[in-house]
């Protein structure tokens, strides 16, 4: 998109500016500059690519208001055009317009002038038009193209002697309709299009392109009436794209035209067309305008813009200064300030983008190269000082430990369908556990418009598509966050999220030989290993039947509070789905694994090889596995590293005494251990074991 340096002039003073500045500050603030290039006649043109959110900067006063902004010279294109009275007689004498579709129109405006001359523009008005490759053709139809690229506002045309009865109306095109179009083809319409029309027939095809039947023809037209309305984004966006056609005018609708521009951009064309080709301007303008514009207000906190942008040095007099400069209506109450967004930023509508206004007009180069301080990450990763860790440090112990068990990890959408969770209910027996479920005010899928409770609904829709795909082994888990908590309104987000793990193990077993069916207590060894290693507790698992697993399952509490629940899938379940014949899920609420928060220590890993010993041992009734590995860390053999339990066999002849088989991985730091130290090691330990369970090695 180009824009003239002498055009700009008509609103910033950027004349005595060098070129080669402005373009360095464009590519600043976010407009970037392809080219610079010096016409004939002497002007300067730049050509930007401007990005799909600033509708405002398509236009050479919106790119003119951000250079001022940014170089701090003065801008004079807050004047409004001065809107002619008109002398003739009132306008709705001649000319009428009605609207049938508001919901796609939402202004719409129109003047008329009578008795004009075939004249060219202004010399000064085609050289500028010359320069960024537009074609004069005459003075009626250069107006509407000086408002485009001066104002942003399109604007159409027509020869109001061509327009049956004076009358415009807004519709709906009618099935079969067709339009002859101002690039010669004619072209069948659709329903869903909206059309300008008069009594008779379409004559063009709103907010993309005019239509040739009443059209202007330099020469011929006497009596102009223009047209300047505000499309809906979307419909016109649909439009384009179902013609296949893309027009300057549709490319400013589509992102969303300035509504409150409609006037000026009359004002603007009226008066280019009296200046050059004469005739008279009736009295009025007609203005069709059910819903006003109302401008929103947008708070930013001064500590919001230094921890996002990490620039403690900008004031909130400077922050107040900058969007006071890009149009914003400014009042300071406090650490914050509130903005009044102006109509031609629709892209403004949160905290966030002021701060991107301040930051881009303030300059990214002067953000500081710098790893952010601790403090900032302090409420992610680091303590609150209440001795527990952080909830990012447990969401990340979580997942590293069901990872090393053998699960993947699963991501699903927040969103769920309306009755997804209600089967479930609340299954971790919360005491404000939310009864109704958080609508999404524009969901993505219309049939997933909630905000998930729980996480099992979506991750059973995982293991569903996984089983359907073929898969035998299915061992998936995921954690994140569930919007399950009353609160009251206007509460921080926070008050209401909680954070899940949930985990469902269905067909084979995960990394078992031989193979065999998951079941519950694959399941419970997985969350007792994860809780343990996240909170340093044991958890307590107390069986039931009954509610959302009617044929087994398993509460989990830690240190005494609530924690989750596992149980077996029903078979109602599995052939909804479809899930294979054994599966097995848990979910657990994270927030009630808190654990000490404990200084962290970092060894150095060993450079040299490490040896490795088999012990089988003859356990007798009573002895668990939960009983070797208490001794073994009690005994603390030096230099152990790791122990894993290889194999237990029960002989069919004396099924009283299992054999279980240990591999035991001992490593020094600074040499290489010789067999006698690791055999002294192995005895020692082999020695506690039989003094505490008499076993036999």
């Amino acid at each position: 998109m180009k824009f003239s340096l002498e055009w700009m002039g008509e609103y910033a003073r950027l004349a005595s500016v060098d070129p080669g500045e402005i373009a360095d500050t464009a590519n600043e603030i976010g407009l970037e500059i392809g080219t610079v290039e010096r016409t004939p006649s002497g002007d300067t043109v730049f050509d930007a690519d401007i990005t799909p959110n600033r509708p405002d900067a398509m236009n050479h006063r919106g790119f003119a208001r951000d250079l001022a902004a940014a170089l701090g010279v003065r801008f004079e294109g807050t004047r409004r055009e001065e809107t002619p009275a008109g002398s003739g007689a009132p306008v709705e004498t001649r000319a009428a317009v009605t609207v049938e579709v508001p919901g796609r129109c939402g202004r719409f405006a129109a003047r008329m002038i009578r008795g004009i001359s075939p004249s060219p523009s202004a010399g000064s008005w085609r050289r500028r038009m010359e320069s960024l490759g537009l074609k004069s053709i005459d003075a009626a139809v250069d107006a509407t193209n000086i408002a485009l690229w001066g104002l942003g506002q399109p604007l159409h045309a027509f020869d109001a002697d061509r327009v049956e009865g004076g009358r415009l109306i807004v519709r709906m095109a009618t099935r079969g309709e067709k339009l002859r179009c101002l690039d010669g083809v004619e072209r069948e319409l659709d329903p869903e299009d909206v059309v300008v029309a008069d009594a008779r027939r379409a004559l063009s095809l709103a907010g993309v392109i005019g239509g040739a039947d009443s059209a202007i023809v330099p020469g011929t037209t006497r009596n102009v009436l223009l047209e300047a309305a505000w499309w809906d984004p979307v419909s016109i966006r649909r439009t384009a794209r179902r013609h296949g056609l893309h027009t300057d005018a549709s490319h400013r609708y589509e992102r969303g035209a300035d509504i409150e521009a409609i006037p000026e951009g009359l004002a603007l064309a009226s008066r280019l067309i009296l200046e050059s080709a004469g005739g008279e301007l009736l009295a009025g303008t007609i203005d069709v305008y059910p819903r006003p514009f109302a401008p929103r207000a947008v708070r930013l906190r001064h500590a919001r813009l230094v921890a996002l942008t990490g620039l403690p040095d900008v004031p909130l007099a400077r922050a107040a200064e900058i969007l006071e400069r890009l149009g914003f209506g400014v009042r300071i109450a406090g650490d914050a300030l509130e903005a009044t967004v102006p109509s031609w930023r629709p892209d403004v509508s949160i905290e966030e983008d002021l701060v991107e206004e301040v930051a881009r007009i303030h300059g990214y180069s002067k953000i500081p190269f710098a790893l952010p301080r601790a403090e900032a990450l302090a409420p992610l990763y680091l303590s609150s000082g209440s001795g527990e860790a952080a909830p990012r440090e447990i969401d990340d112990r979580t997942a590293d430990e069901a990872r090393e068990a053998g699960l993947f990890e699963a991501m699903n959408f927040p969103f769920v369908a309306e009755a997804a969770d209600e089967t479930f209910g609340n299954l971790l027996g919360k005491e404000d556990f939310r009864k109704s479920p958080l609508a999404v005010a524009n969901p993505l899928d219309a049939g997933r418009p909630l905000m998930r409770r729980l996480l099992l609904p979506g991750l059973l829709e995982s293991v569903s598509a996984n089983h359907r795909a073929g898969r035998r082994s299915i061992a998936l888990f995921e954690v994140g966050r569930v919007w399950d908590r009353t609160a009251a309104p206007g509460a921080d987000p926070a008050a209401i999220e909680s954070r899940h793990f949930a985990a469902v193990l269905a067909g084979d077993a995960p990394e078992t030989f031989p193979v065999r069916a998951a079941d519950l207590l694959d399941a419970k060894g997985i969350i007792r290993r994860l809780v343990l290693a996240v909170s340093g507790r044991e958890p307590a698992f107390d069986s039931f039947t009954g509610g959302v697993f009617p044929s087994a399952a398993l509460r989990v509490t830690v240190a005494g509070r609530p924690a989750g629940i596992l149980g077996r899938i029903p078979e109602s379940w599995r052939e909804g789905l479809p899930l294979p014949a054994a599966a097995v899920a848990a979910e657990l609420d994270l927030g009630a694994l808190s654990r000490p928060d404990r200084p962290v220590r970092f060894a150095e890993y060993s450079r040299f090889p490490a040896a490795d010993v088999d012990v089988t041992v003859a356990c007798g009734p009573g002895v668990s596995w939960r009983d070797l590995e208490t001794a073994l860390r009690s005994a603390r053999p030096a230099h152990l590293e790791e122990a894993i339990l290889l194999k237990l066999y029960v002989d069919p002849n004396r099924p009283e005494i299992r054999n279980v088989t240990l591999r035991l991985t001992f490593r020094a730091p600074d040499r290489t251990l010789s067999q006698e130290e690791v055999n002294r090691e192995r005895d020692r330990l082999i020695e506690t074991w039989q003094q505490k369970f008499g076993v036999n090695a």
